[in-house]
């Protein structure tokens, strides 16, 4: 039966999951290099995520725009497979899918007797009580359905 050697020595054994064997040195040293690992960014770029944070939209929508070539300079690390974008200033808009629009979700909070008074007046109208609250919401006429029901 073939052992596994230690990466860190590849004198001993390896004994436990992360490859190492039972020497303290050999522990301390796949320690620092996990964490000096993590540290490490290429000077002038961002991580995927802060990308999605800093311009409001997903991470994996902003990895699909780095695999479509969409976001110029942006490469992948082939050891972690984390997406580093160029940190530029002179991004003066995000990509977003044509047929969505950036809007901020708004919540509604209401009493019973209020949000019964919601669903009534939605009910006088041609819309669904969730398109009505947004045509109120956004300042959009809201259409009252006829009386006689044509």
């Amino acid at each position: 039966m073939d052992k596994r050697m230690c990466c860190i020595c590849h004198k001993n054994p390896a004994v436990s999951r992360s490859s190492t064997c039972a020497s303290l040195d050999c522990i301390e040293a796949m320690r620092r290099s996990w964490t000096e690992e993590r540290l490490l960014r290429p000077d002038g770029f961002i991580t995927a995520t802060e990308y999605a944070r800093a311009y409001g939209v997903t991470v994996q929508w902003a990895v699909k725009l780095c695999k479509a070539g969409k976001l110029p300079g942006s490469f992948q690390d082939e050891k972690s497979g984390r997406w580093y974008i160029p940190a530029d200033d002179k991004k003066d808009a995000v990509i977003l899918p044509s047929n969505v629009e950036h809007r901020k979700m708004r919540r509604i909070f209401a009493t019973d007797k209020e949000w019964r008074k919601i669903c009534e007046l939605a009910a006088r109208t041609k819309y669904s009580v969730n398109e009505y609250i947004l045509r109120v919401a956004l300042g959009k006429p809201v259409a009252k359905e006829d009386s006689h029901g044509y």
